[in-house]
Protein backbone atom coordinates (compact mmCIF):
# COMPACT_ATOMS: atom_id res chain seq x y z
CA UNK A 1 0.00 0.00 0.00
CA UNK A 2 1.06 3.42 -0.73
CA UNK A 3 3.98 1.89 -2.73
CA UNK A 4 4.57 1.24 -6.47
CA UNK A 5 7.21 -1.28 -8.20
CA UNK A 6 10.13 0.15 -10.77
CA UNK A 7 11.14 -2.85 -13.03
CA UNK A 8 12.56 -3.30 -16.54
CA UNK A 9 11.99 -5.45 -19.46
CA UNK A 10 14.05 -5.33 -22.15
CA UNK A 11 15.87 -1.87 -21.18
CA UNK A 12 12.40 -0.73 -20.80
CA UNK A 13 11.34 1.11 -17.74
CA UNK A 14 8.16 -0.53 -15.79
CA UNK A 15 5.50 1.12 -13.18
CA UNK A 16 3.41 -1.51 -11.65
CA UNK A 17 0.83 -0.34 -9.34
CA UNK A 18 0.00 -2.48 -5.90
CA UNK A 19 -0.66 -5.90 -6.72
CA UNK A 20 0.23 -9.55 -7.81
CA UNK A 21 2.22 -9.70 -11.59
CA UNK A 22 4.10 -12.38 -13.55
CA UNK A 23 6.46 -12.38 -16.26
CA UNK A 24 7.57 -14.56 -18.69
CA UNK A 25 10.81 -12.65 -20.00
CA UNK A 26 14.01 -13.48 -19.48
CA UNK A 27 15.33 -9.97 -19.39
CA UNK A 28 12.88 -8.94 -16.95
CA UNK A 29 13.99 -7.64 -13.55
CA UNK A 30 13.08 -6.08 -10.82
CA UNK A 31 14.25 -2.45 -9.41
CA UNK A 32 12.71 -1.27 -6.59
CA UNK A 33 9.91 0.33 -4.98
CA UNK A 34 9.08 3.38 -4.33
CA UNK A 35 6.43 5.55 -1.64
CA UNK A 36 4.24 7.53 -3.39
CA UNK A 37 3.69 9.52 -0.41
CA UNK A 38 7.12 11.08 -0.04
CA UNK A 39 8.68 12.94 -2.66
CA UNK A 40 6.46 14.66 -5.24
CA UNK A 41 9.10 14.09 -8.05
CA UNK A 42 11.38 11.09 -7.64
CA UNK A 43 14.77 10.45 -10.01
CA UNK A 44 15.00 6.72 -11.26
CA UNK A 45 17.88 6.18 -13.35
CA UNK A 46 17.36 9.24 -16.05
CA UNK A 47 13.51 9.31 -15.80
CA UNK A 48 11.37 10.52 -13.25
CA UNK A 49 8.39 9.89 -11.97
CA UNK A 50 6.00 12.49 -10.54
CA UNK A 51 3.18 12.65 -8.39
CA UNK A 52 0.71 14.81 -8.74
CA UNK A 53 -1.86 15.64 -5.37
CA UNK A 54 -5.22 15.93 -6.63
CA UNK A 55 -6.10 20.32 -7.42
CA UNK A 56 -2.95 20.56 -8.64
CA UNK A 57 -1.37 20.04 -12.78
CA UNK A 58 2.55 19.18 -13.43
CA UNK A 59 3.58 21.46 -15.93
CA UNK A 60 6.46 19.04 -17.73
CA UNK A 61 8.21 19.93 -20.83
CA UNK A 62 8.89 16.15 -23.26
CA UNK A 63 11.68 17.50 -25.69
CA UNK A 64 10.87 21.20 -25.16
CA UNK A 65 6.83 20.27 -26.04
CA UNK A 66 4.51 21.29 -23.16
CA UNK A 67 3.03 18.51 -21.39
CA UNK A 68 0.28 18.69 -18.61
CA UNK A 69 -0.18 15.80 -16.27
CA UNK A 70 -2.82 15.96 -13.80
CA UNK A 71 -7.01 16.88 -13.78
CA UNK A 72 -7.14 14.25 -16.24
CA UNK A 73 -9.44 14.53 -19.54
CA UNK A 74 -9.47 13.46 -23.00
CA UNK A 75 -6.33 15.92 -23.98
CA UNK A 76 -4.07 14.71 -21.21
CA UNK A 77 -1.64 12.00 -20.58
CA UNK A 78 -3.21 9.75 -18.79
CA UNK A 79 -1.48 8.48 -15.09
CA UNK A 80 -0.05 5.09 -14.75
CA UNK A 81 -1.57 4.75 -11.15
CA UNK A 82 -5.13 6.39 -11.19
CA UNK A 83 -6.13 7.20 -7.26
CA UNK A 84 -8.63 5.85 -5.98
CA UNK A 85 -11.02 6.29 -2.88
CA UNK A 86 -9.76 4.44 0.47
CA UNK A 87 -6.20 4.13 -0.38
CA UNK A 88 -3.30 5.15 0.77
CA UNK A 89 -2.98 7.53 -3.13
CA UNK A 90 -6.46 8.39 -2.94
CA UNK A 91 -4.82 12.16 -3.21
CA UNK A 92 -2.24 11.38 -6.01
CA UNK A 93 -1.90 10.84 -9.95
CA UNK A 94 1.12 8.98 -10.31
CA UNK A 95 3.10 9.91 -13.87
CA UNK A 96 6.24 7.88 -15.24
CA UNK A 97 8.33 10.00 -17.46
CA UNK A 98 9.66 7.50 -19.93
CA UNK A 99 11.66 9.99 -22.06
CA UNK A 100 15.34 11.14 -20.77
CA UNK A 101 14.07 14.51 -22.42
CA UNK A 102 10.82 14.29 -20.46
CA UNK A 103 11.49 16.83 -17.51
CA UNK A 104 9.29 17.97 -14.94
CA UNK A 105 9.02 22.23 -14.21
CA UNK A 106 6.84 22.98 -12.25
CA UNK A 107 3.11 22.20 -9.93
CA UNK A 108 0.23 24.73 -10.55
CA UNK A 109 -2.62 24.72 -8.05
CA UNK A 110 -6.36 24.36 -9.91
CA UNK A 111 -8.65 25.28 -6.51
CA UNK A 112 -9.79 28.95 -6.18
CA UNK A 113 -7.70 31.44 -4.46
CA UNK A 114 -9.10 34.31 -2.46
CA UNK A 115 -6.38 37.31 -2.42
CA UNK A 116 -6.95 40.78 -0.70
CA UNK A 117 -5.47 43.74 -2.60
CA UNK A 118 -4.88 47.13 -0.25
CA UNK A 119 -3.30 50.47 -0.37
CA UNK A 120 -4.26 51.54 -4.09
CA UNK A 121 -4.78 55.20 -3.92
CA UNK A 122 -6.79 55.74 -7.56
CA UNK A 123 -7.65 59.11 -9.09
CA UNK A 124 -10.94 60.01 -10.49
CA UNK A 125 -12.25 61.64 -13.60
CA UNK A 126 -12.57 64.45 -11.69
CA UNK A 127 -8.95 64.50 -9.74
CA UNK A 128 -10.66 63.06 -6.50
CA UNK A 129 -7.90 60.59 -5.04
CA UNK A 130 -9.80 57.18 -3.59
CA UNK A 131 -7.80 54.93 -1.27
CA UNK A 132 -9.47 51.37 -2.79
CA UNK A 133 -9.32 47.83 -1.04
CA UNK A 134 -10.48 44.73 -2.77
CA UNK A 135 -11.06 41.04 -2.75
CA UNK A 136 -9.81 39.43 -5.52
CA UNK A 137 -11.16 35.51 -6.60
CA UNK A 138 -9.59 33.85 -9.08
CA UNK A 139 -8.69 30.23 -10.60
CA UNK A 140 -6.42 28.75 -12.98
CA UNK A 141 -9.25 27.08 -15.63
CA UNK A 142 -5.94 26.69 -18.64
CA UNK A 143 -2.76 25.61 -16.94
CA UNK A 144 -1.44 25.07 -20.17
CA UNK A 145 -2.65 28.68 -21.36
CA UNK A 146 -1.12 30.10 -17.97
CA UNK A 147 1.95 27.87 -18.65
CA UNK A 148 2.55 29.09 -22.32
CA UNK A 149 3.25 32.68 -21.55
CA UNK A 150 5.51 31.68 -19.25
CA UNK A 151 4.34 31.64 -15.71
CA UNK A 152 4.82 28.45 -14.53
CA UNK A 153 4.91 29.62 -10.99
CA UNK A 154 2.27 30.31 -9.05
CA UNK A 155 3.51 33.68 -7.59
CA UNK A 156 4.11 34.91 -11.02
CA UNK A 157 0.74 33.98 -12.05
CA UNK A 158 -0.81 35.93 -8.46
CA UNK A 159 1.07 39.10 -9.50
CA UNK A 160 -0.16 38.83 -13.12
CA UNK A 161 -3.77 38.79 -11.65
CA UNK A 162 -3.53 41.26 -9.57
CA UNK A 163 -2.21 43.73 -12.02
CA UNK A 164 -5.06 43.29 -14.35
CA UNK A 165 -7.78 43.35 -11.51
CA UNK A 166 -5.93 46.59 -10.30
CA UNK A 167 -5.87 47.78 -13.77
CA UNK A 168 -9.85 47.23 -14.08
CA UNK A 169 -10.62 48.76 -11.20
CA UNK A 170 -8.38 51.90 -11.89
CA UNK A 171 -10.17 52.14 -15.04
CA UNK A 172 -13.86 51.88 -13.94
CA UNK A 173 -13.11 54.26 -10.80
CA UNK A 174 -11.18 56.37 -13.34
CA UNK A 175 -13.92 57.27 -15.43
CA UNK A 176 -16.03 58.34 -12.56
CA UNK A 177 -16.79 62.04 -11.21
CA UNK A 178 -16.39 61.48 -7.76
CA UNK A 179 -17.04 65.40 -6.87
CA UNK A 180 -20.30 65.79 -8.50
CA UNK A 181 -21.78 62.17 -6.20
CA UNK A 182 -20.25 64.25 -3.15
CA UNK A 183 -22.45 67.14 -4.12
CA UNK A 184 -25.35 64.69 -5.00
CA UNK A 185 -25.43 63.44 -1.53
CA UNK A 186 -24.94 67.21 -0.35
CA UNK A 187 -27.85 68.83 -1.92
CA UNK A 188 -30.08 65.25 -0.91
CA UNK A 189 -28.78 66.36 2.85
CA UNK A 190 -29.55 69.79 2.65
CA UNK A 191 -32.80 68.90 1.19
CA UNK A 192 -33.59 66.95 4.25
CA UNK A 193 -32.30 69.74 7.15
CA UNK A 194 -35.05 72.26 5.28
CA UNK A 195 -37.81 69.68 5.39
CA UNK A 196 -36.86 68.67 9.08
CA UNK A 197 -36.55 72.26 10.20
CA UNK A 198 -40.12 73.06 8.28
CA UNK A 199 -41.80 70.03 10.11
CA UNK A 200 -40.49 71.58 13.19
CA UNK A 201 -41.93 74.62 12.64
CA UNK A 202 -45.69 73.41 11.50
CA UNK A 203 -45.30 71.43 14.96
CA UNK A 204 -45.07 74.82 16.68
Amino acid sequence: EGKVGIAKDKGRFLLLGPGIYQWNSNSFEFDSQVAINENSVTNIGPYQLVKVPIGHVAITSDNGVLKILGEVNTNRPQPEIQASKGDARSNLCVFFLNNPNWRYVSFLPTQQHFDRLTGEAILTLDRVQVDVEANVSWVITDPEKAAKTGSTKLDNIRTIVHREAKAAITAMLGAQRISAGFQEIKARKHEQDAEASWAGENVE
